[in-house]
């Protein structure tokens, strides 16, 4: 049976609060998407939630970050 579960550690910017790695965990399977962010909070979506995930490089040799557009009805933060 495939693994339908993807688990990345690393680190997560929400508003203005920083998470730097190894303090956020990001969950992704087929009905939802979580942030775990340590002390920030856990977030979670569903598909209905998101507009898009891009990903955006700050630096060549980093791993490019990723940029998740959630819709309207989505708390923002400060």
């Amino acid at each position: 049976m495939p693994n339908d579960q993807i688990t990345e550690t690393g680190g997560a910017k929400i508003g203005m609060a920083h998470a730097t790695w190894p303090f956020a965990k990001l969950t992704v399977t087929r009905d939802k998407l979580e942030l775990n962010a340590g002390i920030i909070g856990d977030l979670v979506f569903s598909p209905s939630d998101i507009i898009s995930i891009e990903p955006y490089s700050v630096l060549v040799n980093f791993p490019p970050l990723l940029v998740l557009s959630p819709t309207s009805s989505v708390p923002k933060f400060c």
